[in-house]
């Protein structure tokens, strides 16, 4: 009795060390399946949280080789990357799939394509009408769109910072029309007047024009000035601080015609 009360912690030790081990070679796994596919290292938790509708202190644990994903967020990291789900959890080769492999052997270039990037789609739909109510405000993602590296550039927006927001009412046009998608930039370290946010508010998802006052308060407002529902908002400059502006948005991608 004694004996086996003694090995049990060794026992607990070698199968910690076990799944340390196991959980540090997934991480270099993941890593190389994120180099191959043009994915630089920093920034990368927040794009892989955003994929899998995690936390970013929770991705990067998993870039890290503190913790695993689970199967089925193995399996959507797998798709998006190009590479097999057995490879990236267990290391069971081959890492690509078998149609990539026999691609490569034939000499045609499967390399990723360096001139865009492929940005997530957020899969609400911000009003740009009453409000559209928020049920949740993870960034989960509703499939990607491919933009220039020249356009991110230009725009001053860091790939990782990217989204594409969907357009949902008529509050904004003739600047933006119900179901237009619109470039976003994440990264909003302040407010600059006359610029367009999407934002949360009360449980409401919007995207208006901010416009700043003499006297420091912010006019939000809608551009569609014929219909007398779409009333302009003053807000205090300290309860604009408090309003979750969640993206600025920068260009128009795509419009139904």
């Amino acid at each position: 009795m004694q004996a086996r009360a003694t090995i049990e912690p060794i026992v607990q030790q070698v199968r910690n060390m076990q799944a340390g081990d196991h959980r540090s070679e997934f991480a270099a796994r993941l890593s190389e399946a994120l180099k191959k596919s043009g994915q630089a290292r920093h920034g990368a938790g927040s794009v892989l949280a955003t994929l899998c509708g995690v936390t970013t202190k929770g991705a990067n644990k998993w870039l890290n080789g503190d913790a695993m994903p689970e199967h089925d967020k193995i399996v959507t990291i797998a798709t998006r990357y190009g590479v097999r789900a057995e490879w990236l959890e267990y290391g069971i080769e081959p890492m690509m799939p078998a149609h990539k492999e026999n691609h490569t052997q034939l000499g045609v270039n499967v390399a990723p394509d360096w001139t865009t990037a492929q940005v997530p789609i957020m899969d609400q739909a911000f009003s740009a009408g009453q409000g559209a109510a928020a049920e949740k405000l993870e960034d989960f993602v509703d499939g990607f769109k491919d933009i220039s590296h020249s356009d991110l550039t230009a725009l001053n927006i860091q790939p990782n910072n990217a989204r594409i927001i969907k357009i949902r009412g008529d509050s904004m046009w003739s600047t933006l029309w119900d179901g237009d998608e619109v470039l976003a930039d994440t990264y909003v370290p302040r407010l600059i007047s006359g610029k367009i946010y999407a934002f949360e508010f009360d449980g409401e998802l919007k995207v208006k024009r901010f416009t700043k006052k003499m006297d420091g308060s912010w006019l939000i407002s809608s551009d569609n000035k014929d219909d007398p529902a779409y009333t302009d908002e003053v807000v205090s400059a300290h309860n604009a601080q408090q309003l979750r502006v969640i993206a600025e948005v920068k260009k128009l991608v795509s419009r139904n015609l």
